[in-house]
């Protein structure tokens, strides 16, 4: 697969607030002073749940309308989290009300649980999917990953650590409703923060597959899952043996076709030992 594709926003925040999606969509400190802390590779961006928060605005990338589907993934830690009015962690909308416009992942429950609310204008009505439990991973620190993807003709799915959990038909209509906020909602003044540590967020101007987001959830670094990955011809997210044997299926003169990694017009050794030089996962 190609993560590259239509994605917006990637905050690894290994020491910065800066996107590494090559899209300019730097987040800056909203409220507090945010900290980083241990991630699960690098850094990772820590709130206290008393005041702070980041804010990636309103950039064009970000403005999804009433058509455009949109994905958002990224890693958490909650554990020590004490809920409090369903902090966002992630939100465009006022949630004062849920039948605000807009849309966002919350925390509530018992600490670690987890929902998604998404309201359009002029629809009349709110989706809220199931809260769900973060499973985070042994060790310290501890993550769990989480997703959600927004089908606007269809569902939103809610995925944890790779498996879809819950969905519900989206709600029709303009869901861009204020600033794309981290640890608040979209005014930035709702009296409730989030509290743990989030890392390797990132958006897409698309809905991922389910087998997209099952490889976000193992855990590779996400510079790994950017990587050029043409030489997985079979699309399996490794190259190996079925790449190998897609290039010998396509043997001989085939110009412009995907197992010519060479570019030479014919698909022969050069393209064998291409697919041996990107082995691996993709």
């Amino acid at each position: 697969p190609d993560f590259r594709d239509a994605l917006v926003v990637h905050l690894p925040f290994d020491g910065t607030l800066d996107d590494a999606s090559g899209r300019h969509n730097n987040a800056s400190v909203g409220g507090g002073t945010p900290a980083y802390a241990a991630g699960l590779h690098g850094s990772s961006l820590a709130l206290d749940g008393l005041d702070d928060w980041i804010t990636l605005g309103q950039p064009a990338d970000l403005a999804f309308g009433a058509g455009t589907d949109y994905t958002i993934s990224l890693w958490i830690s909650a554990d020590d989290f004490q809920p409090s009015g369903d902090p966002a962690i992630i939100s465009n909308k006022n949630w004062s009300d849920g039948f605000n416009d807009g849309w966002g992942l919350f925390m509530g429950g018992d600490g670690d649980d987890w929902k998604v609310n998404q309201a359009a204008a002029g629809s009349g009505g709110r989706v809220d999917t199931a809260w769900i439990d973060v499973h985070h991973t042994s060790g310290t620190p501890r993550f769990g990953h989480i997703a959600a993807t927004f089908d606007r003709d269809g569902n939103v799915r809610v995925y944890r650590d790779g498996a879809i959990i819950d969905q519900a038909p989206m709600e029709p209509g303009d869901v861009d409703g204020f600033a794309v906020n981290i640890g608040q909602d979209g005014t930035g003044v709702y009296p409730h923060f989030f509290e743990g540590a989030i890392d390797d967020l990132a958006i897409w101007r698309r809905t991922l597959s389910a087998d997209e987001i099952a490889i976000l959830a193992m855990g590779r670094d996400f510079d790994d899952l950017l990587a050029d990955c043409t030489a997985d011809l079979d699309g399996s997210g490794d190259v190996g043996f079925g790449d190998i044997l897609e290039v010998i299926a396509n043997w001989g003169f085939c110009p412009g076709c995907p197992q010519d990694l060479s570019g030479n017009n014919q698909v022969d050794f050069a393209d064998i030992l291409a697919v041996i030089g990107a082995w691996g996962p993709c």
